[in-house]
């Protein structure tokens, strides 16, 4: 059931279309409506009034029907067509091994990604919703150039026709976005194409890559051993490049601990040479890359890469046999055997192009990390549970990538409401998003994670109504903007969750978008 009127003047947030047409402001942040569950969206006097400060992006998944092979196979409809089926695996109602799966029908069906109509009522839906910019997820590689080609065509024209659409930005892999951010730059940006729709952040297009590994590397990333930093004893890494090179980083275990801390140099030649560049690192997380950036690529030649000053628990990964032919490990400026795991960023004109051209902010390693506290938080339907951070696996050359990714996970419920497995599936996220979206958050900080469960993992994300939710990172710029990241779905009607879905991400991005300063 849904009640709506305008009530009220709000302040515009139009933007000026393709064709310089202004798209009409349907003040859809002055609606009023009440979900099925009975909850209100916020007014004025519970919300205040806007703030131009605040930006909300949500992530969208273009790969509905890319990937098809038979179906559509629907979890909360095979669960109810037969319970035993959650514990047999082998039941031919789950389809060919691989096969994607929907968690439940959308209010569009089981559409897929290039539907005009589902594009076009997702612009409407999303925008009503606040929601500024949609965040294509292209981490494994896979970048659906004709998926992401519709999108854009149909948005533009909605902007033509005087629409109001969000703007598009990508998450790419974590640890190999080169080729993807180069794709994407080559295909869409140089071209220029539908520019309007180009999130802008610090006056260039948004791209979420870390910078350090966009272009060729060299290095040795194999270990089979931590090296622990000692006071006094350095550890060292020698190399030759005979290409210039931008950055150089070390992968640093901390075995859990917290509060660590080490300084990385680099050297021209060896453990004598002179330092050309240096940096303190403080905090340290296990396991991290530590990065150390030239203000000018250097050219090429021999180098050292040096660690010392360590505070607390930590060192350097390490491998006891040689993984790295032009260079090889040192210990208190001593050769020894084997190598260090190191990796140093081979300069290139076209890929500095590329990197000048885009808003680099972080890399998603970091992004997803979030605060390392438990969090409480409140599942649909008023269920209590609470988001316990999981620490980086020991050793794990993907740590603070795809490990960091689901860094976070759901406690069971305590003593829930007797509901169908179905139902809990379809409730299970509710309220994580917009609750620790309307968390301060210190200037400057940009802090995350995706928690998944098993099922939202396999299942269609989007704005489908994908149980799929997140806490809200805060990226800051220098003028103090910040965004929340949202990744709630929105139009879960045929899967018996009507419009709980949307009007909940409605009023979380109204009262992010409005409340006081903290």
């Amino acid at each position: 059931m849904v009640r709506a009127s305008l009530v009220g003047v709000a302040v515009s947030l139009a933007c000026v279309g393709s064709q310089g047409q202004v798209p009409r402001d349907v003040r859809a942040d002055t609606w009023v409506a009440t979900d099925g569950l009975g909850r209100s969206l916020p007014t004025f006097e519970e919300a205040g009034p806007p703030r131009a400060d605040r930006q909300v992006g949500m992530f969208y998944f273009l790969w509905m029907g890319a990937h098809v092979n038979g179906g559509p196979y629907d979890i909360t409809k095979i669960l109810a067509e037969d319970p035993t089926a959650a514990s047999n695996p082998d039941s031919p109602l789950w389809g060919p091994l691989h096969a994607f799966h929907h968690w439940g029908e959308s209010l569009f069906g089981y559409y897929q990604s290039d539907d005009p109509y589902v594009l076009r009522r997702h612009a409407q839906m999303l925008s009503d919703a606040g929601v500024d910019v949609v965040i294509f997820d292209v981490t494994n590689q896979s970048t659906y150039d004709k998926e992401w080609g519709a999108l854009l065509r149909v948005w533009a024209e909605a902007r033509e026709d005087g629409a109001q659409t969000p703007q598009i930005a990508f998450l790419c892999p974590f640890w190999a976005p080169s080729n993807v951010v180069q794709h994407l730059y080559h295909t869409l940006y140089e071209p220029g194409l539908h520019p309007e729709l180009w999130y802008q952040w610090e006056g260039r297009p948004l791209i979420l890559a870390d910078p350090a590994y966009i272009g060729g590397d060299l290095g040795s990333q194999g270990h089979n051993t931590p090296t622990e930093l000692e006071p006094g004893h350095p550890l060292g890494q020698s190399f030759t490049t005979d290409e210039p090179i931008r950055s150089v980083a070390i992968n640093t275990p901390t075995w859990g601990a917290a509060g660590s801390g080490i300084t990385v140099s680099v050297r021209r030649e060896g453990p004598q040479g002179e330092v050309l560049a240096s940096r303190r690192f403080e905090d340290v997380s296990d396991n991290d890359w530590l990065t150390v950036e030239f203000e000018e690529p250097v050219e090429a030649g021999a180098y050292y890469v040096e660690a010392t000053d360590p505070v607390g628990t930590i060192g350097w990964w390490s491998h006891t046999e040689d993984q790295f032919a032009d260079g090889a490990a040192y210990a208190g400026g001593v050769l020894v055997d084997g190598d260090r795991a190191f990796r140093a960023e081979l300069a290139n004109s076209e890929l500095e192009r590329i990197r000048r051209f885009f808003t680099l902010p972080l890399p998603p390693g970091e992004l997803l990390r979030g605060p390392h506290e438990a969090q409480p938080v409140e599942l649909a339907g008023g269920l209590p549970a609470t988001r316990v951070p999981q620490r980086p696996r020991r050793g794990g050359a993907d740590v603070g990538g795809r490990g960091a990714e689901c860094g976070g996970r759901e406690a069971e419920p305590a003593q829930p409401p007797a509901l169908p497995r179905s139902k809990l599936a379809q409730r299970g996220h509710g309220h994580v998003t917009g609750r620790d979206a309307l968390r301060p958050q210190p200037d400057g900080a940009v802090g995350t994670r995706r928690p998944r469960t098993r099922s939202s993992c396999s299942s269609q994300a989007g704005t489908n109504g994908s149980p799929c939710a997140s806490t809200s990172p805060t990226f800051r710029s220098p003028s103090g903007t910040s965004m929340m990241r949202s990744t709630a779905g929105t139009s879960s009607r045929r899967a018996g969750l009507a419009d709980h879905y949307y009007y909940q991400l409605a009023s979380f991005v109204r009262r992010y978008k409005r409340r006081a300063a903290a």
